[in-house]
């Protein structure tokens, strides 16, 4: 690229990344804030807000959405930024209501990972090696295991209960709870591929987020509960990451729960949680913990 392409690009960039900074101060969120509604690290915020790269569109929406802007008024700029770029970003997709697309749409975090620098053949054998030697650290640093889910889907659904749990937890009968039906505020619920009920939580991403379960056990005592969760959390280098959750049990913090990564729409059971429960009516709340989960549900027997 000559001198004059190179300052053009450089251009284009910073004025696709002062656009959205503005619009960040706007809304009076820091970088810190945002990141947590926003798949990407504030790092990268901070670089994409310089202009010292080219935002994929992905991010361009995700931070329009967290900030109520619209990704209209930044299309042009983008364009522009990325048709400069040496390396050029895939074009978004028409945004027409009466556009009906070619294949089927590509999951958000999906199409990130992908920009963010997916491996070429040559070097998928060795990403696939560090991909494994990270969850296994994940695993060896939380003492955390996954288990293969090999339950149907439709077995979790009552005859006329629609996927409402059967029964009580204890007495070796296993109960699965679902999280769209639990108490949940500031979080989303979302079409989910492989979920038992087709759907899942997800964005617990406020302070405040929660998804609370209601249970009711026949007596006090410990019970094994395990999570079914899909985690496609990516570290500040692009690599898998661990992701947690907090917990409280009937208004008692617990310890939190860990997950390992998993990618996103592969659902996995975390090996068996204590819970300590009261006879009668019990809660179990899940709060926003570190990078993203999504929960399917709890499992208690």
């Amino acid at each position: 690229m000559t001198d004059s392409g190179h300052s053009d690009r450089l251009a284009a960039q910073r004025q696709l990344g002062a656009a959205l900074r503005a619009l960040q101060h706007r809304s009076g969120r820091t970088l810190r804030e945002l990141e947590k509604q926003v798949p990407v690290s504030d790092s990268s915020l901070s670089r994409y807000f310089r202009g010292d790269a080219v935002v994929p569109w992905a991010v361009v929406v995700e931070i329009c959405r967290a900030l109520d802007g619209d990704p209209n008024e930044f299309r042009g700029l983008w364009e522009t930024a990325s048709a400069l770029s040496p390396e050029r970003v895939a074009p978004p997709a028409s945004a027409g209501e009466g556009d009906t697309p070619a294949t089927a749409p590509v999951p958000l975090r999906q199409r990130l990972r992908r920009w963010a620098g997916r491996p070429r053949p040559r070097r998928r054998v060795i990403a696939v090696a560090i991909s494994a030697a990270a969850v296994g650290a994940c695993l060896a640093a939380y003492g955390v295991h996954v288990a293969a889910d090999s339950t149907n889907a439709n077995a979790s659904r009552g005859a006329a209960g629609g996927g409402a749990p059967r029964g009580e937890p204890g007495k070796g009968r296993v109960v699965f709870h679902e999280a769209e039906k639990a108490r949940i505020y500031q979080v989303t619920i979302r079409d989910a591929v492989g979920a038992r009920s087709g759907k899942a939580i997800a964005r617990m991403d406020y302070r405040d987020s929660f998804v609370e379960f209601t249970v009711v056990a026949a007596s006090a005592g410990p019970r094994t509960m395990r999570v079914r969760y899909s985690n496609g959390s990516l570290d500040d280098a692009g690599g898998p990451s661990c992701a947690s959750h907090g917990l409280m049990v009937n208004g008692v913090v617990a310890n939190a729960v860990h997950y390992s990564y998993t990618g996103w729409e592969n659902w996995r059971k975390t090996e068996p949680v204590t819970v300590v429960l009261r006879e009668g009516r019990n809660t179990i709340r899940f709060a926003r913990g570190d990078l993203f989960t999504e929960l399917d549900g709890i499992e208690l027997a």
